[in-house]
Parts: structure tokens; C-alpha cells; sequence
């Protein structure tokens, strides 16, 4: 192999990198965007209680580390109810199925919610048949927000 078309080789390799460095810092901006969106529907379903001081709602950071992304941070939220606490936990952006993935973690139970499509579409895993997802609504929210918490 002749020391341009080495050289010509490392050229494009190096392009492609830096095409796909892009793209991923575009789906970590869609992402943090997403989560921020997410953040901000819980908070206004949350928005009577929240006012009445039945509960408090704050974020937290959290960095995330994806093999094909690496290192970054996000923001996740907690909703607590007197002593009891709902975490509301990013796990990733690249999930089998989805484009991104936030636990939603209570004393009594689990959920996973799933960002189906690039678009802020969220749906939640269905805790019996994990094969089913819901669109996440503001009663299935209430619903799973009260089971979370016991």
C-alpha cells in the first residue's frame, strides 16, 4: 500500500469520525432537550400539589457515560412527598427499541419510561406485560406516581 493511499484512507476514516462525532453530540442535545421537556410536563402535572405544598419537585445532575457517546450530564428530578421520594432517573439515550430511557424509581415500585420516537414522545413500559407500552398521560402519571410512593 502506496503512502497516499495509506494517507487518503486515514483522511476519510477521520472524516466519517468527526461526521459521526457530530451526530452524536446532536443526540445528546436532543436528548438533554427531551429530558428537559419531560421535567417540565411533570411539573405542570405536579402544579396544584405543588402549590399547596403537598409535594416538591427538584432536579439533579447526573453524568451519563454511553459507549458511543461517552461522558455527559444530564438532569434528572425527584418528587418528594414528605420523607418518600420518586426519582425520576436517566439511564441512557441509546435503548434497545427507543431513543432514550428515564427510571422512575419510588419506595413501593419501579417504572421505565421510554422515549419512543425522536420527537418527545413518552410512553410507559407496562409493569406486567413488558412487550406493551402507554403513552404517558397526566392520569397514567398520577396513577403510577401514587404507586411508586406507596
Amino acid at each position: 500500500m502506496g503512502a497516499s493511499t495509506f494517507t487518503q484512507r486515514l483522511e476519510q476514516r477521520k472524516k466519517e469520525v468527526e461526521k459521526n462525532s457530530h451526530a452524536e453530540k446532536n443526540r445528546v442535545g436532543r436528548w438533554r432537550l427531551a429530558l428537559g421537556e419531560l421535567s417540565i410536563k411533570i411539573r405542570r402535572w405536579l402544579d396544584e400539589p405543588i402549590k399547596r405544598k403537598l409535594v416538591e419537585v427538584s432536579a439533579y445532575e447526573k453524568t451519563l457515560n454511553e459507549e458511543r457517546l461517552g461522558a455527559y450530564e444530564v438532569k434528572g428530578l425527584i418528587v418528594s412527598l414528605g420523607q418518600q421520594r420518586v426519582t425520576f432517573d436517566p439511564v441512557a439515550t441509546y435503548v434497545v427499541g427507543a431513543f432514550g430511557r428515564v427510571d422512575m424509581i419510588g419506595p413501593a415500585a419501579k417504572f421505565t419510561l421510554v422515549r419512543e420516537r425522536d420527537d418527545g414522545h413518552w410512553s410507559l413500559i407496562n409493569p406486567i406485560d413488558p412487550r406493551l407500552r402507554e403513552p404517558l398521560t397526566k392520569d397514567l402519571f398520577e396513577r403510577r406516581l401514587l404507586e411508586a410512593l406507596g
